[in-house]
């Protein structure tokens, strides 16, 4: 370790992945530490979200619930089983056992004997035959039948989303008028252009089509269609209703739907797969939850009530009017007996002999014929896995004939019910209530038999839906608010339920088993509810820890509507307080949704006024905030007393979070009834009010944080114009929100405010690393820490494409709401052109669709096709303020500011007229603002007179360029100071390094190698340094924590917006002529310029910087999902499988592929001649056993045991002879270990895979040339060959890794290939070829050298060899401390 003596500066670049750090004196010098220059990269995997785990995990519970209410069914029958057959439930246990297995001892399941079982199978081809005797004949049953009968029944109850009682249950009901209203008045409250509404006077008609079983699926969507689409006298609204019709009959009816357009949305390309499907596909559900996720409560309620008319449909087609579940079952098995009949004589008559086979093995893999011939199926018809109805239906009518029974069968298609299934997708519209039914009936006939099943439902509560005790293994649920049974504290040395604690809450009332019968003497509903509901609350974006609002809270609604009032301009005016509270008053309070036409109307009548115009809205025709929870609880008509009253707020507020939080009615009704004022008819009144989602506000912030006057947020917010953003930014609330950051981080963990901070987890994961890499530095310096940490948070490069569609998609709403006059079908059409070549990544063409194809200064239309000869022009002059972004650009055919001039455009052509449009410049950017084209901030800019500037424009500009606003950076800067308190933390936004790195032509390549992390980092340190000391009265607007100076004095804060009139802080320091760098305070040298440039760019050219990597050990799925049959009955011929459990063999029952290994380990093999090492994986799956054997001190003995088989044997199962022993030599390697091997440096990326490890650095006019910064195309080409030949000089000099598949020798060859190529497909391949050699898993295929093998892909399938001088290298997270080990000596 170092002593540092003096102060240092420590510089952040944080990323999501990446973590670049350096460590330097007031001087700017890079320190030494540790004997290493201290700078470098800390790169790690970025952190995921939980939900695939989530979800394997509820999948994991539900299965495991399931089997514990079938084995308490067990428990139930044992005692009577066991007088009639002692042996049945072992029998039971034994019947997944194949016939091949020599463990299994009988040849039969359900009785004694196979003639037994044949006759039992021959009377009940079926379980639901099974059923249906056992309801409807009056005869003493066999009990092993019933308890097959009713374990079918439990097992696969249905579905809880109907709270019909039983007796009242309709399966065939369809309901089509009140889901057609319920849509209408839906649709009403979306304040669409054009209203959507549906023809509800014609629902009879509609139903009777549905149910006719003889007109033809294709027929009924038209017929339905005609029926449902409301034709009204405005054309385009006539079409928005038939488009939607035809969509919501698509998903009604099973076919793919449009979910968008039901919902009135232009979505972009990529989305389509999140928004188009069909409501029948095998993962709707999923994607169904998905999508309702992002939608507001109207939205989501109409692809409910969609939902819900589907799934009755289906159910009615399951379930036939009158009949039982199992009549209708049994009626699927005939109609398939009868059509397989008539199947059979097509394939029988068929003159064409391979078309008749093909519809023989299409059948044999739609009904997953074990019987058939499956192997030949599948390898003839292409399809790898069982065939669904629809694809079945496809290759039926591909090959049937033009017989009279084919014309049959395509009749039954055209009907969708040739050949029905019993088991089906579409039985998860199946509720519980069909199957109690049935149970019912069962138990009523066979219960005068068998006494016990008759037995009363021990749960009182239930006796009237759930007669008997049997019928609770139906009915009963574990709440979802009471989660995992399993106490979080109580001890265990399960580790599964050590494991599973982690995401229990439940409370109980005693000890001992929970069963559904028992449930509440056990388990505290209440108590579990009230935990339930701090763990799903999400927290405040400002104050950590802090629970937010509900979406529906009164005090948020009312804070949304004021935001949105006080952002508002009438007539050109900004909104007075006086007026502000009388709308909220007298328009909002009621009316649940304000259209911009209610408030014009509202103005004019009482205020006289002739014209009224509304600015402001994101949405022009509405206000997208309002009272809707007031106005609700209102209309209710009983709450006259108390809904004004402020007493009953709280109350209020409990009684919408309690709703939004629980969607069981039963315990939110017994929550309402601890409110002792609520009366029943008001209890029963609010249990069917369902209200949803969650607000981004705290009420701590919103009400209790106050300023020096003592007002709170949402107070100023009523008594002032100022908007949250303008309120929440003053000093006192900044003082205020950082002191309660500061004063919660006194008493809690770092790790515990990241799990509860509201931030994703690829920014918690960054969050945790830069910690790490922070206490790194600190433990370098001996302990000294930093005086200053300058941060910048590096936001992720977006993927080209996705730019170029989100551009195009912004540019085609805008378009779309504008008229044929303003925007002609010409640039219509040239948008869908340039959006389809991706050119709109251009910021020309951009800029010229945002224009509407004009210049910006003069009006003139500009030719698309001559976009070369025009300009693009800073708004604001580059000595006023630095700013390159598209809200300080335009493009133009002459530029005013190239960088010398401080001519402005509003001076220039401002009042100048606009080429045939009569309407002067300002008046068409005006126009072009109103139309969303452009925003305010780009509006201002064009408008503004630099030297007429006002207090409030100069503090946005200050704040622009000086103010991080992200959450990130306020988190990180939160925890580094509660850390450090007496480091000061300096904040530094991203603009000011892509300016320098622009200004000294410091290139950036993330292709390259790992050092940008760096440079980014020593960029930030010395822009914090130049900022803190040559701008000392600015630091309150980037020390974190100081903005409070101007809370005890705000006088200052106005002499600094008042003085101050340029805002380009870092250009101008190093645009001005002059070398000393001053102290604007001091005036005194700080700096010397050309210094800090030297050692910008020396460091730039560093040839070696410090890169360590986060290495990994991994405890994940143990292998993919797929479960492959065995080798007899696989479309491959081999298959390296793992079995699917303990004692059962991949040759007898398949098994699943793609190994997982928790970790690697380095084995000495002793062969006779010589000793060589290898790494070797350690499955996941033996991870469990491994911790075991760790636990009682024998983990090498039996990880010794894992390895054997792979090591000493070959993989026909025989000993390999050549191998001797083996040993252990390192038994826990982790994933991305760094290893040196003579002159190799690799990282393990697998047992059997390695990653080039050495960073590769280019010359300045190589980082020039692939950085797209030459002058011209020939320079460019000449410039991208000289460094393919740099490339080539550096794999020979430094990496001789690349000797593995020859790669050095193919990319030596691929030269010719590489100088005739195009200029754009040389600047794509070089950048292939650096991704293929950059330190990382990229493995590029690069066609275009003739490369067929990924650049990059170096695998040995025996294990990574390693020579005996091989080194282990183990780094720090900074790198600065390492330690190498030599695998020898091991």
């Amino acid at each position: 370790m170092t002593k540092i003596k003096n102060e240092y500066i420590v510089g952040l670049d944080i990323g999501t992945n990446s973590c670049g750090w350096v460590a330097m004196d007031f001087q700017n010098t890079i320190l030494r530490m540790h004997g290493k220059t201290a700078i470098g990269s800390h790169l790690f995997d970025a952190g995921n979200s939980a939900a695939d785990r989530r979800a394997f995990r509820t999948t994991r519970r539900r299965i495991k619930r399931r089997k514990w209410r079938l084995k308490l069914l067990e428990e139930i029958f044992d005692p009577y089983m066991t007088e009639v057959d002692p042996y049945f439930f072992a029998r039971l246990k034994e019947s997944g056992l194949s016939p091949l297995d020599k463990r299994k001892n009988v040849s039969s399941i359900v009785f004694p004997t196979a003639l037994e079982d044949k006759k039992f199978y021959c009377n009940y081809p079926t379980i639901y035959h099974l059923r249906y005797d056992l309801m409807s004949e009056d005869k003493k049953f066999d009990l092993r039948e019933i308890y097959l009968a009713i374990h079918h029944i439990v097992k696969y109850r249905g579905n809880f989303l109907y709270n019909t009682p039983v007796k009242d249950f309709e399966a065939s009901k369809i309901d089509v008028k009140d889901s057609l209203e319920k849509l209408n008045e839906l649709y009403e409250r979306l304040d669409s252009e054009f209203t959507v509404e549906l023809d509800s006077s014609n629902a009879l008609e509609i139903e009777k089509i549905i149910r006719d079983k003889k007109v033809f699926k294709i027929n009924k969507v038209k017929s339905i269609h005609q029926l449902l689409s409301l034709k009204t006298e405005n054309k385009e609204r006539t079409k928005l209703i038939k488009d939607v019709s035809k969509q919501i009959i698509n998903a009604i009816l099973g076919y793919k739907t449009k979910f968008e357009t039901i919902l009135l949305k232009n979505i972009s390309k990529d989305e389509a797969d999140d928004w188009e499907f069909k409501l029948t596909d095998v993962d709707a559900d999923n994607k169904f939850e998905n999508l309702i996720g992002d939608l507001n409560e109207n939205e989501q309620e109409i692809l409910l009530v969609i939902r819900n008319l589907a799934n009755a449909i289906t159910l009615s087609n399951i379930v036939e009017e009158g009949k039982t579940l199992s009549e209708s079952m049994i009626d699927k098995y005939n109609k398939h007996s009868d059509d397989l009949k008539l199947l059979k004589q097509v394939i029988s008559d068929h003159p064409d002999r391979d078309k008749a086979k093909k519809l023989a093995l299409a059948y044999d893999l739609y009904v997953n014929n074990r019987h058939g011939k499956l192997l030949q199926a599948k390898d003839v018809l292409g399809s790898k896995k069982t065939l669904s109805k629809e694809d079945f239906y496809k290759e039926v009518k591909k090959n049937l004939d033009d017989s009279k029974a084919s014309q049959e069968i395509l009749d039954a298609i055209a009907l969708d019910s040739f050949m029905p299934k019993q088991r089906t997708n579409e039985n998860g519209v199946i509720p519980y209530q069909l199957h109690q039914l049935e149970l019912d009936r069962i138990i009523k006939n066979q219960g005068k038999y068998y006494p016990f099943l008759k037995e009363a439902n021990p749960v009182s509560s239930h006796l009237k839906e759930a007669p008997y005790k049997l019928d609770e293994l139906i009915r009963f649920r574990v709440p979802y608010y009471v989660g995992p049974l399993i106490s979080p504290n109580e001890s265990t040395k399960n580790k599964q339920t050590k494991k599973n604690q982690n995401f229990a809450w439940m409370i109980r009332k005693e000890q001992g088993q929970i069963t559904p019968w028992n449930f509440d003497q056990k388990v505290d509903r209440m108590a579990s509810a009230n935990k339930f509901i701090k763990r799903m609350t999400t927290k405040d974006t400002y104050l950590l820890g802090e629970d937010v609002l509900p979406a529906n809270s009164l005090l948020y609604q009312k804070f949304t509507v004021l935001n949105e009032l006080n952002n508002i301009k009438i007539n050109g005016k900004r909104i007075s307080v006086p007026l502000k509270q009388e709308l909220y008053n007298n328009l909002f309070k009621k009316n649940s949704t304000v259209t911009t036409n209610k408030l014009k109307s509202y103005l004019k009548e009482n205020y006289k006024l002739i014209n009224v115009e509304i600015k402001g809205l994101s949405d022009e025709k509405k206000f997208n905030s309002g009272l809707t929870t007031y106005n609700k609880l209102k209309n209710l008509k009983i709450f006259d007393q108390q809904i004004d009253n402020p007493n009953y707020n709280k109350d209020f507020e409990r009684i919408i979070e309690w709703s939004t939080i629980f969607e069981d009615k039963a315990i939110y009704k017994e929550k309402l009834k601890t409110i002792d004022w609520l009366s029943d008819r008001q209890i029963d009144k609010l249990s069917k009010i369902r209200m949803q989602g969650w607000g981004q506000l705290s009420k701590k912030l919103l009400s209790q944080l106050t300023d020096n006057n003592g007002q709170t947020i949402i107070e100023q917010l009523w008594d002032s114009q100022n908007n949250f953003m303008q309120i929440v930014n003053q000093a006192d609330f900044k003082d205020a929100i950082a002191v309660a950051n500061q004063n919660l981080l006194v008493n809690t963990s770092v790790e515990d405010i990241l799990n509860e901070a509201y931030t994703s987890p690829a920014n918690k994961k960054a969050i945790r690393q830069v910690v790490k890499v922070v206490e790194d530095i600190v433990k370098a310096a001996s302990g000294k820490v930093p005086k200053q940490i300058a941060i910048e948070f590096t936001r992720d490069a977006d993927d080209k494409a996705k730019i170029s569609q989100t551009r195009a998609n912004k540019l085609r709403k805008v378009y779309k709401e504008l008229s044929n006059e303003l925007a002609s079908e010409t640039i219509r059409n040239e948008l869908e052109r340039v959006a389809k070549d991706q050119n709109l990544l251009k910021d020309k063409y951009y800029l010229y669709f945002m224009q509407l194809g004009r210049d910006a200064y003069t009006g003139e239309p500009i030719d698309i096709d001559e976009l070369e000869q025009y300009d693009i022009d800073h708004i604001l002059p580059q000595s006023f303020i630095k700013d390159d972004s598209l809200e300080n650009r335009v493009l133009v055919k002459k530029a005013v500011n190239n960088g010398k001039s401080d001519n402005v455009p509003v001076k220039l052509y401002g009042n100048r007229m606009a080429a045939d449009l009569g309407m002067t410049i300002r008046h068409m950017w005006e126009k072009w603002k109103d139309q969303g084209l452009i925003t305010k901030t780009k509006y201002n800019n064009l408008i503004i007179d630099p030297d007429k500037i006002n207090k409030y424009e100069s503090s946005g500009f200050i704040h622009r360029q000086l103010v991080e606003t992200s959450q990130i950076i306020k988190l990180v800067s939160t925890i580094l100071q509660s850390k450090y308190p007496d480091t000061e933390i300096i904040v530094v936004k991203a603009r000011y390094n892509h300016y320098l790195r622009k200004h000294l032509n410091l290139y950036k390549s993330r292709e390259v190698n790992d050092y940008h992390h760096a440079i980014d980092a020593y960029l930030s340190a010395i822009c914090g340094n130049l900022l803190y000391q040559v701008y000392p009265y600015l630091r309150p607007f980037f020390v974190y924590g100081q903005y409070k100076k101007f809370s005890s004095d705000p006088k200052k804060e106005k002499i600094i917006y008042d003085k101050t009139r340029k805002y380009n802080f870092i250009s101008q320091i190093f645009e001005n002529k002059g070398n000393d760098i001053i102290s604007l305070e001091t005036k005194e040298k700080v700096f010397d310029k050309k210094d800090i440039i030297e050692k910008l760019k020396h460091a730039y050219d560093y040839k070696y910087m410090l890169v360590s990597r986060e290495i990994e050990t991994r405890d994940q799925e143990m292998f993919k999902m797929t479960v492959y049959p065995r080798l007899s009955r696989d479309t491959k011929k081999s298959r390296n499988l793992i079995p699917k459990k303990k004692d059962m063999p991949t040759e007898i029952y398949g098994g699943y592929t793609n190994n997982s290994d928790a970790y690697m380990v380095i084995a000495r093999i002793n062969k006779k001649k010589e000793t060589e090492y290898r790494v070797f994986g350690v499955p996941m799956r033996e991870l469990v056993n491994l911790r075991k054997a760790e636990k009682k001190g024998h983990y090498n003995a039996y990880l010794k045991q894992v390895l054997e088989p792979e090591i000493m044997y070959n993989k026909n199962g025989k000993r390999n002879k050549t191998i001797s022993s083996f040993e252990i030599v390192k038994s826990k390697v982790p994933y991305k270990q760094v290893v040196l091997d003579g002159d190799k440096k690799f990282m393990l990326g697998s047992s059997t895979y390695v990653y080039n490890a050495k960073q590769l650095t280019l010359s300045q006019d190589a980082m020039q040339a692939i950085t797209d910064n030459c002058e011209n195309d020939t320079d460019e080409e000449k410039a991208l060959i000289e460094t393919y030949d740099e490339i080539l000089t550096n794999i020979d000099k430094y990496l001789p890794l690349f000797d593995i598949n020859k790669f050095r020798d193919k990319l030596h060859a691929g030269r010719e290939k590489f100088i005739n190529l195009s200029l754009d497909v040389k600047k794509d391949t070089i950048l292939q070829v650096l991704n293929g050699l950059h330190d990382n898993a990229v493995m590029p295929k690069i066609k275009s050298l003739g490369l067929s093998t990924p650049l990059g892909f170096m695998q040995f399938s025996s294990g990574v060899p390693l020579s005996e001088n091989a080194k282990l290298i183990y780094q720090s997270p900074t790198g600065l401390f390492e330690k190498r080990v030599k695998i020898s000596d091991l």
